[in-house]
C-alpha cells in the first residue's frame, strides 16, 4: 500500500503456508522487499493462516502479520 510516494505496507499473498519451505520462501521475499523499500509493516495473506512472526530486519526485528484473505477483505 502506498500513501503518496511513501510505501506504507507490503503485502505478500500465498494460498497455503503449511509447508515450512514455502513459508520460509515467502518471508525471505517479503523481508528483501522491505529492506529495499525501507518498509517494516508487512502482511502475508493466505487461505487460513493467522498470527504474527518476528523476523530480523536491518539491525532490529519487525513483525510480519499473517491474515486470512477473507478477514483482510472484510476489514
Amino acid at each position: 500500500m502506498k500513501e503518496g510516494l511513501a510505501i506504507k505496507e507490503l503485502i505478500q499473498v500465498c494460498y497455503d503456508l503449511s509447508d515450512p519451505k514455502v513459508k520460509k520462501r515467502e518471508l525471505r521475499a517479503l523481508k528483501k522487499a522491505g529492506e529495499e523499500l525501507n518498509c517494516s509493516k508487512m502482511t502475508i495473506l493466505s487461505e487460513d493462516s493467522e498470527g504474527i512472526e518476528r523476523i530480523p530486519f536491518f539491525e532490529a526485528e519487525t513483525d510480519v502479520k499473517f491474515t486470512p484473505l477473507w478477514k483482510w477483505l472484510l476489514a
